[in-house]
């Protein structure tokens, strides 16, 4: 019974913490702000755009969001995302979740208002 409840325990607290972030990301405030990038490839961590916050020159967020420098994507669209990020015609933004304890998380990539899973 012991050894049961041992190997529950890690799991069960790996739970608590995976819905702990999912209540805080849920409750969060949403910003969206214009974003520009490119994707590099990273062999051990996969296909992500790399991305440069463009804060607005009066924007409460100034500075809030400079750790967020990464948004993961599939594959095979990454190289479809990364000429829209460098295309002049498409305007790219993303919308980054700020709870009130934590840091700030991105939670999805809009290009010209879409997003990305519909471009």
């Amino acid at each position: 019974m012991k050894i049961k409840i041992l190997l529950a325990l890690p799991i069960i607290v790996l739970f608590c913490w995976v819905s702990a972030l999912q209540l805080s990301r849920s409750t969060a405030e949403k910003i969206v702000l214009p974003v520009s990038g490119y994707d590099p490839r990273d062999l051990l961590s996969g296909h992500y755009l790399r991305v440069q916050v463009l804060y607005p020159e009066n924007s409460p967020y100034k500075d809030c969001c400079n750790n967020i420098r990464r948004f993961y994507v599939p594959e095979n669209k990454a190289r479809i995302l990364e000429r829209a990020l460098n295309s002049a015609n498409v305007r790219a933004e993303m919308v980054i979740a700020v709870p009130k304890y934590g840091n700030p998380a991105p939670v999805d990539l809009l290009l010209n208002g879409k997003t990305w899973t519909e471009f």
